[in-house]
């Protein structure tokens, strides 16, 4: 089966390294003190209730993500797996 790519390469360094900017300057807002404390644990920052995430925070945790998630619902047969390279 052909894989489907909708961007270059290049683009998606280009998205990758925006996303990794936009989460250590701008942040997220995020109120759920649980969540709060685990990444302020981990090497994030506040910025009042904006949680700033250091790019090597996020590169480190992209890093332990499974290469592949399956898509299953009620038929087994119609499953379908991301992240195998046929898409």
């Amino acid at each position: 089966m052909k894989r489907l790519q909708v961007l270059a390469e290049e683009q998606l360094q280009q998205m990758h390294e925006a996303t990794l900017s936009m989460l250590s300057e701008t942040g997220v807002k995020l109120t759920h003190s649980g969540a709060r404390e685990l990444l302020l644990e981990h090497g994030a920052t506040t910025d009042g209730e904006r949680v700033l995430l250091p790019p090597d925070l996020v590169e480190k945790r992209l890093g332990q993500c499974p290469h592949t998630v399956r898509l299953q619902g009620r038929d087994p047969e119609r499953a379908v797996e991301l992240g195998r390279g046929d898409w």
